[in-house]
């Protein structure tokens, strides 16, 4: 073989451990994305519900997490509901929020946000986040 074959054969080679690699994480990325609804079972799996923020020491705790997740407020028919069926009576909602984009936005987001309470954002549904969900432990 000359150098210009063997060359080639290394540069193939290689493309493919690339694009093996690139497959892999991006299989990785995939299960580190959840939707509201998957954030959802995945906490009543382990016991809890996604969290519910009705306080100001809470909605604290949670914007020094510094994470993004899903919590536990959904747009029931207009009107924000915690899981357990309370009304929303505050909101740390970001600037502009919540703006229910394009008409199809019933989920809570928290963003992780280092200079503010207000980090909440209404988002799609099925919206896949990178960081999972917020779990509150039930203790009843």
């Amino acid at each position: 073989m000359d150098l210009l074959q063997v060359t080639n054969n290394n540069l193939t080679q290689e493309k493919d451990r690339f694009q093996e690699r690139n497959t892999n994480l991006t299989k990785e990325r995939d299960q580190l994305t959840t939707t509201w609804s998957d954030g959802k079972q995945h906490c009543m799996d382990l016991g809890g519900h996604l969290v519910i923020i009705d306080s100001e020491e809470e909605q604290v705790f949670m914007a020094g997490i510094q994470k993004r997740g899903w919590i536990g407020l959904t747009d029931v028919e207009g009107t924000w509901k915690w899981l357990d069926g309370k009304l929303l009576e505050t909101g740390y909602w970001n600037e502009g929020e919540p703006n229910n984009f394009k008409g199809n936005v019933h989920c809570v987001e928290i963003l992780h946000s280092a200079t503010s309470l207000k980090n909440w954002n209404d988002n799609i549904y099925l919206s896949g986040l990178r960081s999972g969900a917020a779990l509150e432990q039930s203790f009843e």
